[in-house]
């Protein structure tokens, strides 16, 4: 990846981050209800999960729906996108759903390390809210969530909502976190320009959804940057978007040198060109954002 350009402090931007910054000392455990364990955990409840006892215990390991309840868990998901469009906010259920599946999804880090990291981005999170008055009204944990986005776990969630993709429950409970801090976000956190990506895909996988003229509806999380040099290249497909809402997401990520640019399923784009070559890129999508109907 190449090297940043430097940028103007602008919201969600590393350098607004900084610009907000103050020193402090080590933050005790936060105290608000959204930042504590609950005594009696959930799970994924409305995913299958059975509910804990009362007592205070460990988490206890998710049980996931069978594949045909989670595809129906999906399609009520996508509906809810569709129906909601800017409006759409996780439930404090919701919340505590995303933690669980944040704890307990599998990979090189223990459950142990996974809890203190969930307390972690909470107190980081928690402080960052403070810092900037207007991230005030934002629920705590879907910023975790979208932090979450910037790191290895993004693989849980990216593809969650595409129609061939086989859901899980812990990608159904990143998914609703992360929408929910990107339309969530103050309207001074969307970048209006050119982004940038690119990604390795086969010709059949464009040609089902991106042709010259025609208006897609992405189903993933779409990525990208404010540059060319931050964003991903090298790869076989490249887009050059121009955005309207997409969020800036640095001030958040793990990966601030990314200037991550960020949409949400259900954005729309018209495809105005697409370009063939015979070396890297193969294909180059050109795209700008359009406004998303809302289904009633």
């Amino acid at each position: 990846m190449g090297l940043c350009v430097s940028k103007p402090s602008v919201a969600g931007s590393p350098e607004h981050y900084a610009a907000h910054a103050t020193e402090q000392a080590a933050p005790s455990t936060p105290s608000s209800p959204e930042a504590s364990m609950s005594p009696s955990l959930y799970g994924l409840a409305s995913l299958g999960s059975p509910r804990a006892s009362s007592s205070r215990r460990p988490l206890s390991p998710l049980m996931e729906l069978n594949t045909s309840d989670l595809v129906k868990q999906k399609k009520r998901l996508w509906q809810r996108i569709q129906h909601d469009g800017r409006q759409f906010r996780t439930t404090p259920e919701e919340r505590k759903q995303f933690k669980t599946a944040l704890i307990t999804l599998r990979g090189e880090k223990s459950r142990t390390q996974r809890q203190q990291q969930w307390n972690g981005m909470m107190q980081r999170m928690a402080q960052m809210k403070r810092n900037h008055p207007e991230l005030e009204h934002m629920a705590t944990e879907d910023l975790v969530a979208l932090h979450a986005w910037t790191t290895d776990d993004y693989d849980v969630v990216q593809d969650v909502l595409e129609k061939e993709a086989t859901p899980t429950a812990h990608g159904l409970a990143f998914a609703k976190c992360i929408i929910s801090a990107l339309h969530s976000l103050p309207e001074e956190y969307s970048y209006q320009g050119t982004v940038f990506t690119g990604e390795d895909q086969f010709p059949d996988w464009v040609s089902e959804r991106y042709q010259e003229g025609s208006i897609t509806t992405d189903r993933r999380f779409f990525a990208t940057s404010e540059t060319k040099n931050a964003s991903w290249q090298g790869m076989a497909v490249e887009w050059e978007s121009n955005s309207t809402t997409g969020k800036r997401i640095s001030m958040f990520s793990e990966r601030p040198n990314e200037q991550e640019v960020l949409f949400p399923p259900g954005t729309c784009f018209q495809v105005t060109r697409i370009e063939e070559n015979e070396t890297h890129p193969r294909l180059k999508i050109y795209q700008s954002q359009i406004d998303t109907p809302r289904v009633s």
